[in-house]
Order: structure tokens, then sequence, then C-alpha cells
């Protein structure tokens, strides 16, 4: 039984009073009166687990995803252009796991307070380390990207770039931040249409994702007004929160008014609009949580659901029709 000063241990992932005592592991004070009666103990992370976290897996497999929908959607000679596909996917979750390093990489004191458990701040990796596994990355997303095609590696090349600035430079600068966002999200889609040479579809998905991504960001922005004083100059802090709501409407209609136009073009039959319907819907539901109800975190989810929805009727389009 172990006599520690209540402020030294809580529950910690570095060193101080319960890490020299228990050589720097996870320590769990469970207390009886004034004494430790029992220390729950955890190894740290493995530097394999901590670069897996650090990397954060589920967004790379969305970008990857992503630019295997946008050249699925831009081609009917899917097995000819496999491999290039497959290697543009690759290509975008690395380049998306370098900027998710680079992100943990200028967030460190930030996130010591709100995500103490990250691998940076909870010591798991070092600074150095996940700058090292950032450049690592980009330079394997690179050179995926130079394999399949010049146009990818110009995209693959331009989005590296936009990962670091943001991340150093726009991302506590509104508006700039989050067209910036907007950008990178639809960018997947398009990565993929240059895959295959073919930008007339990826192209239409890109742009939807883009206006329904900034729609959101600036969303998000309007729940987050309070909390970003004195932190971060965003939007609806400079212009209003009805004006912010305002281009956030405008721009997630635009990506609604966008749906359609691969049936009007012919590229798909009316399969792809009987599926691109609930899309739209969703996102004009979404639309009226945030403006009318408030309720901007829901309507950050059902903008989510939305694009999701929006990309399922891209592939199942492509699959309907002959047509191109």
């Amino acid at each position: 039984m172990y006599r520690i000063p209540e402020t030294d241990c809580e529950e910690r992932e570095d060193a101080g009073a319960c890490g020299k005592i228990l050589g720097g592991k996870r320590a769990k004070r469970v207390k009886a009166g004034d004494y430790l009666t029992d220390i729950q103990i955890s190894k740290p992370d493995s530097k394999f687990v901590a670069l897996f976290r650090l990397s954060r897996p589920l967004n790379y497999a969305i970008a990857a995803l992503g630019a295997f929908a946008g050249g699925y959607v831009s081609t009917h000679h899917l097995a000819y252009f496999l491999p290039q596909i497959i290697l543009a996917s690759a290509a975008a979750a690395l380049a998306t796991a370098g900027g998710n390093a680079v992100n943990d990489y200028f967030d460190l004191e930030i996130d010591r307070i709100n995500k103490p458990r990250r691998p940076l701040p909870s010591g798991a990796l070092s600074r150095d380390a996940a700058l090292s596994f950032a450049i690592l990355a980009f330079g394997a997303a690179l050179a995926l990207a130079i394999f399949v095609n010049w146009t990818c590696a110009a995209i693959c090349a331009v989005n590296i770039a936009l990962l670091s600035i943001y991340n150093k430079y726009l991302k506590r600068r509104g508006l700039a931040g989050n067209i910036c966002v907007a950008y990178l999200v639809g960018s997947v889609f398009l990565f993929g249409g240059a895959a295959v040479g073919n930008f007339r579809l990826s192209g239409i998905l890109a742009a939807m994702a883009a206006l329904s991504n900034f729609g959101r960001e600036v969303i998000k922005d309007m729940e987050d007004v309070k909390g970003d004083v004195g932190k971060r100059t965003t939007l609806p802090m400079k212009i209003g929160i009805g004006n912010a709501g305002a281009l956030a409407a405008f721009a997630t209609l635009a990506a609604v008014a966008l749906s359609p136009t691969p049936y009007f073009l012919r590229n798909f039959n009316a399969v792809y609009m009987l599926c691109i319907v609930p899309a739209d819907a969703l996102f004009l539901y979404s639309l009226w949580l945030a403006l009318g109800k408030e309720q901007y975190a829901k309507a950050q989810r059902m903008m989510k659901l939305a694009m999701l929805v929006a990309v399922a009727a891209f592939v199942i389009g492509r699959m309907g029709s002959s047509i191109y």
C-alpha cells in the first residue's frame, strides 16, 4: 500500500509521482481513505500501435474508398484500370495518414488538454517520430501516385502541401480553412478519376463532396462559436451566425442541385435517380436541423450520412448504366 499525494496520482500516462513508482506505465488510483489500496497497471502502447493510432485508420480507409469510388464510377473498363485505381486508393490512404500525423504534430499542446490519451501527449510517441512518419507516408503516397500517372502525382503533391499548410496556418483562420478542407475532401474522388483519365463523373462527385463538406464545416463553426472565442476567428464570428448559416445552406443546396447531373447527361439511368433522392433528402433534413432547430451536431452527422448515400448512389448508378 502506497501513500502518495492526491494531486500526484490522477490517472496519467507520463512521469510524476505515480510514474516514478510504476515505471512510467499508466496508473489508476483506487483509494481507501488517504491510501492507495489497489493500482491497476496497463502496458503503454507499443510504437507500432501508437503509429497505428496516430494515422487514424478509419480516416484513411474512408479516403481509400473514396478514391476507389471515384475511379470506379469514371470508367467502364474496370479490369483494365484496376491496378491504377488500387494504387491511387493506397496513395490516398497514405497521404491521409500523413496528414493526420501532421495534425497531431501541430496540435500537441491543445491535445495535452483535450485529448491526453493521443499518442503524442501520452508520451507513446515523440513529435520527431510523428514528423518522420508523416514524411515517410507523404513520400510513399507521392511515389505511388507517380506510378499511376503524372496527373495523380500533381494532385497528390498539391494535397500534401495543403495538408501541411492547413494544419500549420489555416486551421484557425475560418473561411480559408473551411475552403481548404472542402477541397481536400472533394479531391479524393477527383484523384480516383485522374487514375483512369476521366473527370466527368468523378468531378461531379468531387464537387458535391466539396460543397456539402464546406456547408458542414461552417455548421461546425456555428456550433463552436462560444468555445472558439479567443482561440480562432471563424466565419460565423466574422459575419454572424445567420449569414454563416445562409452560406452553409447555399453550398449544401448547390450540392443537391448538382446531384441529378449524371442522369441529365445520360451517364446514369433512372436507377441512379431513385438512389440519389434519399441523399438529397438527408442534405435538406440536415439544413433544417441546423438552421431550424439549431441541432448542429446532429446536422453534421446527417450530412456525413447524406454524402455516404450519395457515393453509394453513384456506384449503383455506374453498375446499372452502360452509356458513357
